[in-house]
């Protein structure tokens, strides 16, 4: 899949810059989100992604694996702004509760946002 760059809310972005490097962070600043994002959402004031874990590499290898069952998750609040992650499941639920997240603010696969 081709690298791409998609606007999501405030000044805040999803890049693909790489197979493995899939990260948010807002226009000219430092990843709010770490790779790899596997899925987003977003509205006006929430970014909330699910991320693969990457292994760390074998001597002498620079690309670092994903994990096929360890996921983070990972929350934004763009009006503070202020980052939580990275949350278990458990974690992730409730934390989105306690800050309001919309219920029906859903994750969908990063490569969706390509236009």
């Amino acid at each position: 899949a081709a690298d791409f760059e998609a606007k999501l809310c405030k000044d805040y972005h999803l890049y693909r810059t790489s197979a493995s490097e899939v990260y948010v962070a807002p226009e000219g600043g430092d990843r709010a989100i770490p790779a790899e994002v596997v899925e987003l959402g977003y509205d006006q004031r929430f970014i909330i992604a699910k991320q693969s874990y990457l292994t760390h590499p074998p001597r002498n290898n620079p690309y670092r694996e994903p994990d096929p069952v360890v996921f983070n998750y990972w929350i934004l609040d763009v009006t503070v702004p202020q980052t939580y992650g990275p949350l278990t499941e458990d974690n992730f639920r409730r934390k989105r509760k306690e800050l309001g997240v919309p219920h029906d603010l859903t994750m969908k696969d990063v490569d969706s946002y390509r236009h």
